[in-house]
């Protein structure tokens, strides 16, 4: 069972459903003690007829400017970045249509073994199935494989 967080290219081909978010940060105001716990639910509803492999979590950062604010976003929807997309891949594959509603609630958390990287817990419900769960971390070796 694969509880690693992959980071992968994930095409705009490859998404269900509108994005979610769980979270918003001003960096102006966090304290550290906010960010040693980040969590908030989510709702989606997939598109059409397929399979869900994996949740697809990333980031968007705004920085005020004189003119405009500059947006650096890793979403699949943008242009991509070195940065690529967290991928956190289910147990098994669920098969969903049209409409279907999958909601749950994402936790995010330094790991134990190192506080530069994280861990993700999913609690999660796909259509009428049962509620599930899964933690995931970075894989060992992870920043020498960078």
């Amino acid at each position: 069972m694969n509880n690693d967080i992959t980071v992968n290219l994930v095409t705009v081909e490859d998404v269900l459903s509108h994005p979610s978010k769980f979270a918003e940060l001003d960096l102006h105001t966090v304290t550290e003690e906010q960010l040693k716990r980040l969590q908030g639910n989510f709702r989606f509803e997939c598109f059409g007829s397929s399979s869900v492999n994996a949740f697809c979590v990333w980031f968007t950062v705004s920085f005020p400017g004189e003119e405009k604010p500059l947006v650096l976003s890793t979403s699949p929807f943008n242009p991509e970045t070195h940065w690529k997309q967290a991928v956190l891949y289910l147990h098994e594959p669920v098969d969903v249509i049209q409409d279907t509603k999958i909601t749950g609630e994402i936790t995010m958390y330094p790991s134990e073994e190192s506080s530069r990287h994280i861990c993700v817990h999913v609690d999660y419900t796909i259509g009428n199935l049962k509620k599930k769960s899964k933690t995931f971390s970075i894989p060992d070796g992870y920043a020498d494989a960078q």
